[in-house]
């Protein structure tokens, strides 16, 4: 079988499990043992880099079930995202995640002491009123951290 072939049932296996933006299946992580499963090492993501892509997307969809009410989002993209969004697909799978017509993407070149490179703020609004916020730092793999909260 061609690795086209094999990838395509990968990913035909990964969707009908219920595959998620974080690339993990959930139900193949031992949840009294500390190690990682192959699907957790090997994730399936579109973009050249997952930091810009399926870290932001995983954030964006946990942001949109977290805040049902928003009827808009904001995110404001900060570091190497606000320098390479566009480029690498940011901007997109955000939109594809929260609604193209919904979401504002705002690129920031504003930057602080600590900052992680790949830092983004989501807000999420019901009309004129801010219903949710959440800064988020996409730390490779498809991976993500919420700055002050256990990793």
């Amino acid at each position: 079988m061609s690795m086209e072939k094999t990838m395509e049932k990968i990913v035909a296996l990964a969707k009908a499990r219920g595959f998620n933006n974080k690339g993990i299946l959930d139900e193949y992580r031992h949840p009294k043992l500390s190690y990682y499963a192959i699907r957790d090492i090997y994730k399936i993501g579109r973009g050249p880099s997952s930091s810009h892509t399926m870290g932001p997307a995983f954030a964006a969809k946990t942001f949109k079930d977290t805040h049902p009410e928003a009827d808009r989002f904001e995110v404001i993209l900060y570091g190497s995202l606000n320098k390479t969004g566009v480029g690498h697909g940011t901007d997109n799978v955000l939109k594809e995640t929260l609604g193209s017509e919904r979401t504002k993407i705002i690129y920031s070149p504003l930057e602080w002491d600590g900052m992680h490179p790949n830092t983004l703020d989501f807000k999420g609004y019901a009309g004129d009123q801010e219903v949710g916020f959440l800064r988020v730092e996409s730390i490779g793999g498809g991976d993500i951290r919420v700055p002050g909260e256990p990793a």
